[in-house]
């Protein structure tokens, strides 16, 4: 009888003293879950981070690229000697305006900058002094539209008089590249209205 109850207290201490193969395979599935649940989470922040920081310097680009052209702008047409008869915009339409002005007031237009827009290459780019190609001056962007207003109060985006333009209005449309740009909305558009303040005088 003493042996039989020996045996009885041993079974309840072996049966407290662990985990059934059946518990071990469910605390492994629920792991399995809340570990999936955690990557998961992980890989969508970590995808939100990078998109975002993605599109702060796509607008940072842009708007560097704005407060360049619209410096330019104002300049056009600058002739302090009034001895450079090319000052001004000598073309100009909706996906590029070329821009000459007499900075150092020598009488000849030193600054020569002509702004195009490839859209096969997702790039607004610059030819300087009026030759040599043009190089990219901001990558990432997927529309430019330039718009002007003229001396008689019409607007335009392909003037057929240059000299008649008094204000330029500029839209420039970016988007991040790679794989997060089509998961994400990251088309970011700017718009500016610059006068010219040295064009009519």
């Amino acid at each position: 009888m003493e042996i039989v109850g020996n045996i009885i207290d041993m079974s309840i201490s072996a049966d407290n003293g662990g985990f059934t193969l059946l518990e071990l395979i469910v605390a492994m599935v629920i792991s399995m879950f809340v570990m999936a649940a955690i990557y998961t989470l992980f890989r969508s922040s970590s995808e939100l981070f990078v998109s975002q920081e993605q599109i702060v310097g796509v607008r940072q680009d842009i708007r560097a690229t704005l407060s360049m052209i619209a410096h330019d702008i104002r300049m056009a047409g600058l002739d302090p000697a009034r001895s450079a008869s090319d000052a001004g915009i000598a073309s100009a339409n909706a996906t590029s305006l070329h821009i000459l002005y007499d900075e150092d007031g020598d009488g000849a237009c030193d600054t020569d900058l002509d702004y195009l827009y490839v859209s096969a290459e997702d790039a607004l780019k610059v030819q300087t002094g009026g030759g040599g190609g043009y190089q990219p001056l901001v990558y990432d962007i997927s529309s430019v539209g330039f718009t002007y207003v003229l001396s008689d109060g019409s607007t335009t985006s392909t003037p057929t008089d240059s000299s008649m333009i008094r204000m330029v209005g500029i839209q420039l449309c970016g988007k991040i590249d790679g794989p997060y740009s089509e998961k994400y909305d990251s088309l970011q558009c700017f718009n500016s209205t610059v006068r010219c303040r040295n064009m009519g005088l």
